[in-house]
């Protein structure tokens, strides 16, 4: 049976103790079944370049004198410290270049695109470049609310007809003020729905829209939508970042119709909980576990990521 992970990154990520490897992915994809992936940068990659190591976001963000002050320059002459404008163009350059080199399986790279620090010419020279067969957009790690999106960006999107794989947040705790519960919450599944479908975008929502009901209900009915069920181990423990707690795959698979459930492994994130560093690939097995037809197994394990990303 064909099998597609239709989203998974590769690097380092400077707010998680893990390295997305793509050698380790690849040989551990294979192993279970995947024949084709969507591979893509970590949220928030941090490059070693040298003897430094700098994360373009928080450099595009808060400013190189807040953050880093290294004097680095890599062999195609980016300077990832002094960004301020297309933070993730070094990080998606050298993926790219890595995974042509891959054989073993097919995969195709995603860019990972900032909406409010890309330039449309930025983004109109990677697409094409790469042709993308989506963007991904994580803003959680981006510091970005969906809200803060100007129209230049959608003016793209729009016009290249893009979807977007999007990192869907929440956190169900009180209100500390804090900038990571406010961001969480600012890319609630909900949020970027509503704009998505305001701009007449096809969204990829990651993480099982974190079990909102609600968002089940527009999904359901709206062709422009497809959920991303990954990484359920992971997900099942997050009971601060779900609005429900209930078992995570058997309610995902009640709630949605079968058509809009895409699988995905997510990695470097699937683990069983967020102090764990042990990574789990038993996915396929538990989805196996729903009882699901032929048919359904096949949706979901490959149509629907087929029919959605056209490929």
């Amino acid at each position: 049976m064909k099998i597609i992970d239709s989203h998974s990154h590769i690097g380092k990520d400077n707010a998680w103790d893990i390295q997305g490897n793509l050698k380790e992915y690849v040989k551990k994809a294979k192993e279970i079944g995947i024949t084709e992936s969507l591979i893509m940068p970590v949220p928030m990659p941090k490059i070693g370049i040298g003897n430094s190591e700098v994360t373009p976001i928080m450099l595009a963000t808060y400013g190189e004198e807040n953050y880093i002050v290294t004097g680095v320059e890599d062999q195609y002459g980016l300077r990832p410290n002094l960004v301020s404008n297309n933070p993730y163009k070094y990080v998606n350059e050298r993926l790219y270049r890595n995974i042509k080199n891959i054989a073993d399986i097919k995969l195709h790279f995603i860019p990972l695109v900032n909406a409010i620090f890309d330039t449309p010419e930025y983004l109109e020279r990677i697409i094409d470049k790469y042709h993308p067969i989506a963007f991904k957009i994580h803003g959680y790690s981006s510091i970005i609310s969906p809200r803060e999106i100007k129209d230049d960006f959608w003016n793209i999107i729009k016009k290249y007809d893009i979807p977007l794989i999007i990192h869907t947040d929440c956190d169900i705790n009180e209100n500390d003020s804090s900038l990571d519960w406010y961001y969480r919450n600012e890319n609630a599944p909900l949020i970027w729905i509503r704009i998505l479908d305001k701009n007449r975008i096809k969204g990829y929502l990651t993480h099982g829209v974190r079990l909102c009901d609600k968002s089940f209900e527009i999904v359901n009915n709206n062709p422009n939508f497809v959920v991303g069920l990954g990484p359920d181990a992971l997900l099942s423990s997050c009971k601060d970042r779900m609005y429900s707690e209930e078992k995570y795959l058997e309610t995902l698979f009640d709630k949605l119709e079968i058509d809009k459930i895409c699988f995905d492994i997510d990695y470097p994130w699937n683990v069983s909980a967020y102090d764990s560093k042990t990574l789990d690939w038993n996915s396929i097995e538990r989805i196996k576990k729903l009882k699901l037809s032929k048919e359904e197994l096949e949706k979901v394990l490959s149509k629907n990521s087929q029919s959605f990303f056209k490929i």
